[in-house]
């Protein structure tokens, strides 16, 4: 963001005379993150995402976050606070907000979710996007990057958020999350619905769905898929948003056949099973299905 220096040697600096960049956590999109911390008299480790005023889109991503500031649900991501402020001369846009300590991007490149866990997954994942579009909100960028952990609890992040029928623009050209209407700019809360298919698919086999969208068909969801959730993927995963399952047709779903536990989409490998020596202080599995709350 800096002609003469990398977000790496930001560290140290302060923003809005409040914020001080403890550590620089990578790239997001258009902005950079660091670790930071809220004011108070007990110090809260927070991320803060910092964006060039001048970037493309930047003031759209601002009124993302100004809107996301005022929403509160238990598996939402919290925003804090957004500014202005300037760095180097350069004027940017910042938004605090919680600090996850894991996604599930980060589990799976090791292995897949076990149904029990997707069980788990899923209930408050329905019902956090049941919050957004019933206020008119549509997440729009559903996967596995975007569900965290903080403490015991899944969050979906809320720096994204956009308005029903918003245009959104594909910089990187259609992604197999992006609903096949969102080729045309068109956001709805059915458009979530595809991207919960495609993640439901990638969280039990490590890998998305296949899709070719020049045939016109469905993509494919792999014969292995545990019921019921292979059933769900297939339900979300419709070309024709009039087609896909609606959050109540998806909860229903779930909730009406038994789940065998821990039942797994492909023929594990028996290595990964193999017990660790053991440590002194183990590090627990975010992912248990009994921290999914």
């Amino acid at each position: 963001m800096s002609n003469h220096a990398s977000p790496g040697e930001w560290v140290g600096r302060l923003i809005d005379k409040r914020f001080p960049l403890f550590e620089w956590l990578g790239s997001a999109e258009s902005g950079e993150v660091f670790r930071t911390e809220l004011p108070g008299l007990v110090a809260q480790k927070v991320a803060i995402r910092i964006v060039p005023a001048d970037s493309p889109d930047a003031q759209d991503q601002f009124n993302c976050w100004v809107q996301a500031e005022g929403l509160s649900h238990p598996h939402l991501l919290h925003i804090f606070e957004t500014g202005h402020d300037a760095i180097d001369e350069r004027e940017i846009n910042f938004v605090v907000m919680e600090l996850p300590e894991e996604s599930l991007s980060d589990i799976l490149p090791i292995r897949a979710l076990s149904t029990t866990e997707v069980a788990e997954l899923l209930p408050p994942l329905l019902n956090v996007l049941d919050y957004l579009h019933s206020r008119g909100l549509v997440h729009g960028h559903l996967n596995p990057d975007h569900i965290l952990v903080i403490g015991d609890l899944l969050k979906l992040s809320s720096d994204n958020l956009q308005q029903v029928g918003h245009v959104r623009k594909l910089h990187a050209g259609l992604q197999i999350y992006d609903a096949p209407e969102t080729a045309h700019g068109v956001l709805s809360p059915v458009s979530d619905v595809w991207s919960l298919g495609v993640t439901v698919v990638e969280a039990l086999t490590q890998h998305p769905p296949t899709w070719n969208p020049s045939t016109g068909g469905d993509p494919d969801v792999p014969d292995s898929m545990p019921e019921p959730f292979g059933e769900i993927a297939r339900r979300c995963l419709r070309v024709d948003p009039a087609e896909r399952a609606t959050l109540a047709d998806l909860e229903s779903i779930l909730n009406s056949p038994a789940v065998v536990p821990d039942a797994p989409a492909e023929a594990p490998v028996e290595a990964e099973f193999v017990a660790p020596p053991e440590p002194e202080a183990p590090a627990p599995n975010l992912w248990e299905p009994a921290s999914l709350k």
